[in-house]
């Protein structure tokens, strides 16, 4: 004899509800739920700001990150979060920033608090990245090695004269912390922050 087999609910299993990380998964199966359209995402790069911002539209509304994030996908998601609260009822005219449910899956609401936005620390790989996209110059070239001191980075950048700019790092125990390091050199000097 076998196990006996678990009640089945004709409607299925219930869908936990996903946790704060995947606010466009929420949004997709809110809309599916309630029989809207699915989101459509546009995305913009805020060149003052240095940042993508995203407009989600559901529909004829149109909603959109508050703060520039250095990645699509966090840029995404703010979007996503943004429309959940209103679609739910929880954003709008009272200035609250809450979130549809808080990290440890909880729904801050229910916590009695805002959950604040903290953007993630800048890449500057990234920005020196996207720095030489927009000015048509040739990509960021790293090179590490590995020191008694530990990893130290050197970036090279060529400029539209064709003149060679490097930046080095000082030893890190980490090659991606000489890389960011390096390139955290570089964007100073170029006064890209």
């Amino acid at each position: 004899m076998g196990s006996p087999e678990p009640a089945t609910d004709p409607a299925g299993p219930p869908r936990p509800r996903d946790s704060g990380a995947n606010p466009k998964g929420q949004l997709d199966h809110y809309c599916q739920k309630n029989r809207i359209p699915l989101p459509q995402y546009t995305t913009e790069f805020a060149q003052d700001e240095v940042g993508y911002l995203v407009s989600v539209s559901i529909g004829d509304k149109v909603y959109r990150s508050s703060v520039p994030q250095l990645k699509k996908k966090m840029a995404e998601s703010e979007a996503a979060a943004q429309a959940l609260l209103e679609l739910e009822g929880r954003g709008g005219g009272d200035g609250r920033e809450e979130r549809p449910q808080g990290v440890d899956g909880t729904s801050s609401a229910s916590q009695g608090r805002a959950v604040p936005v903290t953007p993630a620390p800048p890449s500057y790989k990234n920005i020196l990245q996207e720095y030489t996209q927009r000015s048509k110059l040739a990509t960021p070239h790293y090179e590490t090695m590995l020191s008694d001191e530990g990893f130290r980075s050197t970036v090279s950048l060529t400029d539209r004269s064709g003149k060679p700019w490097t930046f080095s790092s000082d030893g890190q125990q980490a090659k991606k912390t000489a890389e960011q390091q390096a390139a955290q050199r570089a964007c100073s000097e170029l006064k890209l922050v």
